[in-house]
């Protein structure tokens, strides 16, 4: 569940360095509604709050939003979702005793996730990132990650 949230994270990161401000989190049906503690999560990985949506059904009544105006019924979206939007049933707010926790831990995600790429395209780790090899350095999972990457057996 920790790596969804780290995937998201990667995400928006990546919008961001591609000069696409991200404003605002806004989770919608499915768990989002049904899981306190995956939204929560995400919030302190995020280290953003995540409003969640009122509308069952919010990616239909945004799609209606832009009708509206396209119709000529609104003249600009901001109208159109302040006369049809339904709002937001709660916001989380990252905790800041979690949010270090998990930078580290995001860290510690991206390093393994570059180590193996290297490993899997045939680099040394050395040559990814020294970032790398000192965050598996430090990690508790380097056993864990050079003895998986190993092959199990001899050909014959």
């Amino acid at each position: 569940m920790e790596a969804i949230c780290y995937g998201s994270k990667q995400i928006v990161e990546r919008f961001e360095q591609e000069g696409i401000a991200i404003k605002q989190v806004i989770g919608i049906g499915g768990v989002a509604k049904k899981s306190q503690f995956v939204m929560q999560t995400l919030a302190d990985v995020l280290n953003r709050p995540i409003k969640i949506a009122v509308s069952e059904q919010a990616p239909a009544l945004g799609s209606a939003m832009y009708a509206a105006v396209a119709a000529g019924i609104y003249p600009d979206v901001l109208t159109a979702q302040k006369a049809m939007g339904s709002g937001y049933a709660e916001t989380y707010q990252p905790n800041p005793a979690r949010v270090a926790d998990y930078q580290a831990r995001y860290e510690q995600y991206q390093a393994f996730g570059q180590f193996v790429e290297a490993a899997t395209l045939g680099s040394s780790v050395d040559s990814a990132s020294p970032r790398v090899n000192d965050a598996l350095t430090d990690s508790p999972t380097r056993g864990l990650a050079e003895s998986t990457l190993q092959p199990s057996h001899q050909a014959s």
